[in-house]
């Protein structure tokens, strides 16, 4: 392998709510387009985090603004997903993909932490080896990630913990979707 240019997607930018950038993704969009996706945040693992887009016409040799085009309160139209209750609840994103479906139609899944149900504290307990009530939430855009639809959670089974989302949307060549999903213990 040789590297043949190399650059920074997203500079963090010290004592801000933008401090720290990770879990990045990029995808190839139809229209020869990459979008990357990433998480900003304070600190690691903070409850102001959230994900942020960059697009880029070049190949990745420049990006443009970044832009957060989704909340992080799931609103109370948004159906939930038993046992976690998610309407109108504040919580933080930590990883979205994105998957074209063709045409202008993209889907983006993401990972959304409830930060209410313990205030203040970490994603990982480390006496119970849980985690943070979580769920798995996706969103449609109908030209190519200018515009997203309200939040969707995608239901878990109740005997799955709190769900950690591990890859992009699967598109089979049929048209069906899977998500690819690990679980945890709960808080």
């Amino acid at each position: 392998m040789k590297i043949a240019e190399q650059g920074i997607l997203n500079p963090g930018e010290r004592g801000t709510r933008r401090a720290l950038a990770t879990v990045s993704s990029v995808t190839a969009l139809p229209d020869g387009t990459l979008m990357a996706s990433y998480r900003v945040g304070t600190t690691k693992d903070c409850d102001d985090e959230t994900v942020e887009f960059r697009r880029s016409t070049d190949g990745g040799r420049t990006w443009g603004d970044p832009v957060a085009p989704f909340s992080t309160v799931l609103g109370p139209s948004t159906p939930p997903s038993a046992p976690l209750r998610t309407g109108g609840r504040r919580g933080s994103l930590r990883v979205a993909y994105v998957t074209p479906l063709g045409g202008d139609r993209l889907i983006a899944v993401a990972l959304w932490i409830d930060r209410q149900a313990h205030p203040g504290k970490p994603l990982f307990d480390p006496e119970t080896e849980g985690c943070l009530p979580m769920a798995l939430v996706v969103a449609d855009s109908g030209d190519m990630g200018r515009a997203w639809s309200p939040w969707r959670v995608v239901p878990v089974p109740d005997d799955v913990g709190p769900p950690s989302l591990t890859n992009p949307v699967l598109r089979f060549p049929g048209g069906r979707l899977t998500i690819s999903i690990e679980t945890n213990k709960t808080y």
